[in-house]
């Protein structure tokens, strides 16, 4: 039987890399403009991202494990509501994740079908002349889908 391992790479701190980490990083390091948002939102991961890999990978499992332990404590949380149907302040905290969710939802549905409500668009308006008299035209590309940078 013959078993296939990856070479493990190895930060210049002599740490083995976690390839998933690092294919993020280079997608990052490949990406101007992501990596200009990165920058705004989460300076210290743009900056491992740049300079030690090794870091970056760590950053990123512990990200990972924060976002998979809020999930539990929101599982753990749910099911101690869910446990007396009759307790009204558990049903009122039902009712408020219920409609929190909604809110989510509706959010994630105007992103995907309006992203233009979400940005700036910018109208272009050339001088122009119609039949002798000079106006004002508005320039329609006539597309169909917004295109976002």
């Amino acid at each position: 039987m013959l078993g296939l391992r990856r070479k493990a790479m190895i930060a210049p701190s002599g740490q083995p890399i976690d390839h998933d980490a690092e294919t993020m990083r280079l997608q990052l390091l490949g990406d101007p403009n992501l990596m200009a948002q990165i920058e705004q939102a989460q300076p210290e991961f743009a900056s491992a991202a740049r300079n030690d890999p090794a870091r970056f990978a760590e950053l990123l499992r512990q990200t990972r494990s924060q976002q998979q332990a809020a999930e539990l404590a929101a599982k753990e949380e749910l099911s101690l509501l869910n446990a007396d149907p009759f307790d009204v302040e558990a049903q009122r905290k039902i009712e408020e994740r219920i409609r929190q969710q909604a809110v989510l939802d509706n959010m994630e549905h105007a992103i995907e079908y309006s992203p233009e409500s979400f940005g700036r668009v910018t109208m272009l308006y050339i001088d122009a002349e119609v039949n002798g008299t000079k106006v004002k035209a508005f320039v329609d590309s006539g597309a169909q889908q917004t295109i976002s940078e």
